[in-house]
């Protein structure tokens, strides 16, 4: 019974049931749903769709947008991320982020939460199964985020409706599938979020080359990266987090770089950070140099090379900074000039704004005088016209009288 229990207590015992149900499920019910009513294109389209949203939620969310900030999004994307973020159920936005953080502090440590130097199942899946928890603060960014509070309330019942019963639900109603729903858009998408998302944390610290650092066990993977959505280029990852891409090349495979980017072009995510080209520069060619001492002393030639290189990017770095310099001063002196122009308009108009209320004062007044002057010439006009009246009616009346 002690042993029973010293055994048991090495494990997380809600995860750890969780992971095996789930995985005999997907091994099991996937090839019974084939085998009993094909394989429909319908649920190819259902779980492909759910596989997509919840791993772009994590790896352009939870990953790059809350953990390392490299850039901003409005609540709609953010709400997005939350939602099929939840669905991956790998805890709450916060404690992904907060621990995934002192990963990056940490890394290779011994408080790195999923360190490859315990293994590389224990990088993949055993940190998660196991019982020993990750001494991770919560972040007060992200505590200041009500979206980001919402979801740690609520991301069990979210995750459980919109990863589970939805599917199902669409499978149902648009195809008559609701076991098929479930498997697919659940199930089986779930168990395989899963374990392209922990490769992350053994795979890209295990396979690939050190193209930028080699203070870490982090590797840049093309092979990785593909069925990671982009995250295999992990090397430089660790090298540069706050940057939005993990391939920074055009033709590096990172479908998350590439969908960050194309809400942008919507105006639905900004200030997307980046490395500067001349510190990459010079940490690949620092690399370099170090790869090559490894085999052989480099010769004086070889030496003189990388220094003028050096000298180059350093040479580079200083042009580019005067460059920004310049255009911020001509910016400045367009703002001042713009200022100027805005406050002699303001003047301008002021004085024409004055003049015109002044004219039109002067037209009111004279026109008032126009007025009152009409109106006794009236008044006038009237009085003669009266008496003149009246002197008639008399004359008339004279003449009217009997002899």
């Amino acid at each position: 019974m002690q042993k029973l229990k010293t055994f048991l207590s090495r494990y997380n015992l809600v995860t750890a049931p969780f992971f095996i149900i789930l995985s005999l499920a997907a091994v099991t019910l996937t090839p019974w749903h084939i085998y009993m009513h094909g394989l429909a294109w319908q649920n190819i389209a259902l779980f492909l769709f759910m596989l997509c949203a919840t791993l772009m939620s994590i790896t352009c969310g939870y990953h790059r947008l809350f953990a390392h900030r490299s850039y901003e999004a409005s609540p709609v994307l953010k709400f997005f991320y939350l939602v099929f973020g939840a669905c991956a159920f790998q805890q709450s936005c916060i404690q992904w982020a907060s621990e995934h953080r002192v990963h990056h502090q940490f890394v290779d440590q011994e408080k790195d939460p999923y360190s490859i130097q315990e293994g590389f199942w224990w990088a993949h899946i055993g940190w998660i199964l196991s019982s020993k928890k990750a001494n991770a603060a919560r972040p007060q960014d992200l505590l200041n985020d009500p979206l980001v509070m919402w979801q740690e309330k609520y991301w069990k019942w979210i995750g459980g409706l919109v990863g589970g019963l939805m599917p199902a639900l669409i499978a149902h109603f648009l195809w008559n599938d609701f076991l098929g729903g479930f498997i697919y858009g659940g199930v089986l998408r779930l168990f395989l979020a899963h374990h392209i998302t922990f490769a992350i944390n053994s795979l890209a610290h295990t396979l690939g080359k050190q193209n930028y650092t080699d203070t870490n066990s982090a590797k840049d993977s093309w092979i990785t990266a593909i069925f990671t959505f982009g995250e295999g280029y992990h090397n430089f990852h660790h090298w540069y987090a706050r940057d939005y891409r993990n391939g920074i090349k055009a033709y590096h495979w990172d479908p998350s770089k590439w969908f960050i980017k194309s809400m942008n072009w919507l105006g639905l995510t900004w200030n997307l950070k980046q490395a500067s080209q001349e510190a990459i520069l010079q940490a690949r060619l620092k690399m370099q140099k170090k790869r090559l001492e490894q085999h052989q002393p480099l010769s004086e030639k070889a030496e003189l090379l990388f220094d003028e290189a050096c000298q180059k990017i350093e040479q580079l770095k200083l042009k580019k900074q005067e460059l920004s310099q310049l255009a911020e001063q001509k910016k400045a002196a367009f703002m001042n000039s713009l200022d100027l122009q805005q406050q002699e308009f303001q003047q301008s108009f002021k004085q024409t704004q004055a003049a015109f209320y002044k004219q039109l004062r002067e037209k009111k007044a004279s026109l008032v005088h126009s007025i009152d002057q009409q109106q006794l010439e009236l008044k006038h006009s009237i009085k003669q016209t009266k008496k003149a009246l009246q002197k008639q009616l008399k004359e008339w009346s004279k003449v009217a009288k009997p002899a």
